[in-house]
Formats: C-alpha cells, sequence, structure tokens
C-alpha cells in the first residue's frame, strides 16, 4: 500500500501528489534497504558464528602446540642433560646423571649431578 493509496479520497494538489510520491519512492528504497541490510546482517551473524568457533578451534589446537612444544624442548634439554658417556654415580651407581650448568670446573671436567641420589659428581671429558 502507497501513501497515494490511503489519500485517494482527499482532493491533493499537483505539487502535493509529486511531493508524496516522492515520499512513497523513498520509502520503498528505504524499506527495500532495511530489507537488503536485514540480509546481510544475519549472513554476517552466521559468519561471526563460524569465524569464533574456528578461532576456539585454533586457539585450542595453538595450545596443544604449545604444550607439544614445551614437552618436546623439556625431552630435548633432559636428553642433552642426561650423559650418554657412560659416566655412572660414584655414590649409588645410578647412569642418570644431569650436567650443572651454573657451576663449572676450573679445568676439563664437567659437573654431572646425579638424579637419583641428588650427589653431584666430576667427570673428565674425554678430548678425541
Amino acid at each position: 500500500m502507497s501513501i497515494l493509496d490511503l489519500f485517494k479520497e482527499v482532493p491533493l494538489s499537483e505539487p502535493l501528489k509529486e511531493r508524496l510520491i516522492r515520499i512513497d519512492s523513498q520509502i520503498i528504497a528505504l524499506s527495500k534497504a532495511a530489507t537488503e541490510l536485514a540480509s546481510k546482517n544475519s549472513v554476517l551473524t552466521r559468519e561471526i558464528k563460524d569465524l569464533e568457533r574456528e578461532n576456539k578451534s585454533l586457539e585450542r589446537k595453538l595450545e596443544q602446540s604449545e604444550e607439544q612444544r614445551q614437552m618436546l624442548e623439556k625431552y630435548v634439554r633432559d636428553a642433552q642433560n642426561r650423559t650418554s658417556l657412560g659416566y655412572v654415580c660414584p655414590h649409588c651407581g645410578s647412569q642418570n646423571l644431569a650436567r650443572v650448568k651454573d657451576k663449572p670446573a676450573q679445568d676439563d671436567r664437567i659437573l654431572f649431578k646425579c638424579l637419583k641420589c641428588r650427589q653431584e659428581s666430576f667427570f673428565a671429558q674425554d678430548i678425541h
């Protein structure tokens, strides 16, 4: 229903009719624009929800990757700290030794700490 339909029983001057026609066409155009914007809004809302889900999934993957990275770093650090040179703790006989980096020796010896008995021992480096 247009504005002119509301006023068809009322005598109107030509300038007033033209003005009502312009207003009516503006109302129709604004109504179409509002419908299009509502549709775009609906599409964008769905896209936002999809992106939020994807973001949460990526955050979980990132957290898992970070945990894996930390575990691998610890594994590598532990592997680097443990001696594979056949050294044995002179106190308890364990081969589970870790290099102590904050106490350097004055000679060619390496300071290790036994991870079983917690005793520290120096071992000579093999220099080939």
